[in-house]
């Protein structure tokens, strides 16, 4: 059963050509899930990836906080993309997997989850020829809200990058007068052999000194990432920052063959629910 939906997502996705757009990414993946999926080129090798992921805190009295979730990749040769993430239960929230296709081939990212019983398909904006500026889009934002433009970073400000499932995410805390720059270190650790494919390792070290964002110490932020280069995979990932803990994304099984095609499909029986895309004014 499939039924057109206008105008009833809570949360919307906005898209705008001219800056990083949803499912249209430079990576071949949608940005609406691109948290938790690694380093990813445009190749034509076809995988299936699972992960486990560590995320350990610990707080001011020494108390620690664990937590684990896994996840899976697959990458068919028309690289159409399958992320998967399994979430165990902890208090009153049940387990779950939540699923997320992005396909260039029918140009739409699907989003499900399990256990569920619907299915949200979203088509990718159509492609602009001969045209310049931005173009915004939305699948149904509440009224009286409008496109989001492309913005410029303010000025006067220290960047914080902050890593969640695989990705880094920039935010802007306002530096303080007369604080020095942040230090950013790179070292090449060589090639190690994970899962059987050959990985190459970087360490990136980054200091923010003294009084940048209030901090009476240096903050030192460690992260190492290994990527298979012939599948442009990162296979694992090891982020120690001082306030957030210890994050640890590992490669525990992989296969090189040609996923089964229902890999990209929502399970038997589930409701198909798509959304309309609208081009809107962008802000100004």
């Amino acid at each position: 059963m499939r039924i057109a939906r206008v105008g009833m997502l809570g949360v919307c996705a906005v898209v705008c050509l001219g800056m990083p757009v949803f499912g249209q990414s430079g990576t071949g993946i949608g940005l609406g899930t691109g948290l938790g999926i690694g380093a990813v080129q445009h190749v034509r090798q076809p995988y299936t990836a699972k992960f486990k992921t560590t995320s350990v805190q610990t707080l001011a009295n020494g108390t620690t906080i664990t937590r684990e979730s896994m996840e899976t990749i697959a990458v068919d040769s028309e690289r159409r993309r399958l992320n998967a993430t399994f979430t165990p239960a902890t208090g009153q929230a049940p387990e779950h997997t939540s699923f997320h296709v992005f396909d260039p081939v029918a140009r739409t990212n699907i989003s499900w989850t399990v256990p569920g019983k619907s299915a949200t398909v979203q088509p990718m904006p159509p492609r602009q020829t001969g045209q310049t500026g931005s173009t915004c889009w939305t699948s149904g934002l509440p009224q009286g809200t409008a496109g989001i433009a492309p913005s410029e970073r303010p000025t006067g400000t220290a960047t914080t990058l902050i890593e969640i499932g695989g990705s880094r995410i920039g935010e802007s805390l306002p530096a303080r007068p007369g604080a020095s720059a942040d230090e950013t270190l790179q070292e090449d650790l060589g090639t190690q052999t994970i899962q059987g494919v050959a990985a190459k390792g970087t360490r990136t070290t980054h200091t923010i000194p003294v009084g940048a964002i209030g901090n009476d110490a240096p903050l030192v932020r460690t992260m190492e990432v290994w990527t298979a280069q012939p599948l442009g995979l990162a296979v694992r990932q090891v982020t120690d920052d001082p306030r957030m803990g210890k994050r640890t994304r590992e490669l525990t099984e992989l296969s090189q063959s040609e996923p089964d095609a229902a890999t990209f499909q929502p399970p038997e029986g589930y409701e198909i629910v798509t959304e309309e895309l609208h081009e809107v004014p962008c802000a100004q």
